[in-house]
């Protein structure tokens, strides 16, 4: 019998191994080995200007902390998106340390995606999971077929305290504790700091698995909750409640500021536009951006099609599948049986079928209703998935794996399993000098004197929508670099009066901001606009 300390080791290797696979065929190819950013030029751009933000905020700028100075003079605009107050630590100590916004940029995503599969690797590891298997769950977790082809939407990456949750929810049940339950709701309340849909959806998994813990561990054994908690000491119990209260509180500022901020600006989704990103059945065959799996779902029809990207891969599916048939097996007792009910109630609860979704239930609460891209899920279904893709690996390994040549085919072949079809996505990024070459070219059509005051407008003639976002995104970069407020902005919502379209009018932008704010005088802002076109706009449309 091969002894546990091999075991051990060569789990140690397999997650460097897969470590480095992460680093070299993903992150350093999709941010061009450091020459390029990953994403478009797009939401890219726009989480640079909230990082920045969040750095100018860090360093002194005189702005508050929920107005960046986009879709000026209209405040509280970063509460219109994500915030990145619970992840922009590593952007904002890169730029103190001397690196570009494009550079702090590429240091932030990195920092996630290894957060990513450190967190999955521990917490797979304090289930019970074997080493080499846990290191392929987090492999699974952070790099499964879904991440790549939401590879656009950087604010999705800090995912990081969503597997540190589950952990603290299925310790809490476990071990009996309440005070556990300061876990559970810490990176539960860090998770949305990162990103809101990201903790909207834990919230979800974390209702789910409860629900599952309940039905298959049955930890109705009050007395002993009672008598853990009356044997906690004093030290503990005053900490856990630290840390709850401290939780609470940060919860409630941020969930506060968004709805104050969403209210007083009207903001909500028409139910349709949610709906459409409700996950169909197809949805869960869909992997359009990878060549070797894009025929599964060439016949599926689905409305925003490339929102709907979550198949998980063939090798997920098999180890799923080994993880049900050998559920038994698991080190930890009623593991699997928790995880696929939690997964079976998050996908009955979002999918969409013939004009019916249990989804439409909650659709209209507060907070629920600006949450428009549902199929996102995927990205938090990942947990329990990674879970089960690590047991999955553990029952075929001590199955297969009779002797050692045995063994290490059995996890070479788990491995490539795994690996091969993520790295079949394709993915993009933008070189850090089309992002240089947009500012140049805006920065060289500013009047050689711009006043101290001064507000600018940026303005494009294109028909184009999209080059119209850009247009917009290059406004309020550039006003970020030369420490100008811009009339500009693009985000998930848009203030009163921002309409898009070509050669779009200061005036009614004021006039919007004026009327949003009961008939507030915009003569002062008026005076100050320093209005820059690219292309030909005529004067008066201004």
């Amino acid at each position: 019998m091969l002894r546990d300390d091999w075991r051990e080791s060569a789990g140690w290797l397999l997650a460097a191994a897969l470590l480095a696979v992460i680093v070299l065929g993903y992150v350093m190819p999709v941010t061009g080995y450091l020459s390029a950013t990953p994403g478009d030029l797009g939401d890219t751009r726009y989480n640079s200007m909230v990082l920045e933000h969040l750095y100018r905020v860090v360093t002194g700028h005189h702005a508050g902390l929920w107005d960046p100075e986009v879709f000026y003079p209209f405040k509280g605009m970063l509460a219109f998106s994500d915030n990145h107050l619970g992840s922009g630590a590593t952007y904002v100590l890169a730029r103190l340390l001397g690196l570009s916004r494009e550079q702090a940029l590429n240091t932030w995503f990195i920092a996630g995606t290894l957060l990513n599969f450190a967190a999955a690797l521990y917490v797979l590891r304090r289930l019970g999971v074997s080493t080499a298997s846990a290191a392929l769950g987090a492999f699974f977790f952070a790099f499964a077929v879904p991440v790549p082809a939401q590879g656009d939407h950087l604010q999705l990456v800090h995912r990081f305290a969503a597997p540190l949750a589950v952990l603290a929810l299925w310790q809490m049940f476990e071990r009996r504790r309440v005070a556990d339950l300061a876990r559970v709701v810490f990176f539960t309340v860090w998770q949305f700091y990162c990103s809101i849909y990201l903790g909207l959806f834990l919230a979800y998994l974390l209702a789910a698995l409860g629900v599952a813990i309940l039905i298959v561990r049955k930890p109705f054994g009050w007395p002993r909750w009672r008598a853990n908690l009356a044997a906690e000491p004093v030290p503990a119990r005053l900490v856990a409640g630290g840390i709850l209260l401290g939780s609470a509180l940060a919860f409630a500022y941020l969930a506060s500021s968004y709805y104050l901020i969403s209210r007083s600006y009207g903001l909500w989704r028409r139910v349709d536009e949610i709906t459409e990103m409700l996950p169909r059945a197809g949805s869960y065959l869909l992997a359009d951006h990878s060549p070797l799996l894009a025929w599964l779902g060439r016949g599926v029809s689905v409305p925003m099609r490339w929102e709907h990207q979550m198949f998980i891969g063939f090798g997920a599916l098999a180890l799923i599948l080994a993880a049900v048939v050998w559920r038994r097996s698991a080190a930890v007792p009623g593991l699997t049986q928790a995880m696929l009910i939690a997964l079976a109630l998050l996908i009955a609860g979002t999918l969409w079928v013939d004009g019916m979704s249990f989804y439409s239930l909650v659709v209209w609460l507060p907070g629920i209703e600006v949450i428009r891209a549902v199929s996102r899920i995927i990205l938090i279904m990942l947990v329990p998935m990674s879970v089960l893709v690590a047991l999955g690996a553990d029952a075929l390994w001590h199955r297969l794996g009779r002797t050692l040549p045995a063994k290490v085919t059995v996890l070479a072949g788990l491995a490539a399993l795994l690996v091969v079809e993520p790295l079949t996505v394709a993915t993009r990024g933008t070189p850090i000098a089309q992002w240089r070459s947009r500012l140049d070219a805006v920065k060289a059509l500013l009047p050689p004197a711009v006043p101290k005051d001064a507000i600018l407008f940026v303005r494009t003639s294109s028909t184009d929508f999209l080059e119209q976002i850009m247009s917009e995104l290059d406004a309020m970069l550039l006003g970020q670099d030369l420490g100008y407020p811009v009339l500009n902005g693009f985000s998930a919502f848009t203030p009163p009066g921002y309409g898009l379209r070509p050669c779009a009018s200061a005036r009614e932008r004021l006039i919007g901001y004026s009327r949003a704010l009961g008939g507030i005088d915009i003569s002062a802002y008026s005076s100050r606009l320093v209005v820059v076109d690219q292309g030909t706009c005529p004067a008066e449309a201004r």
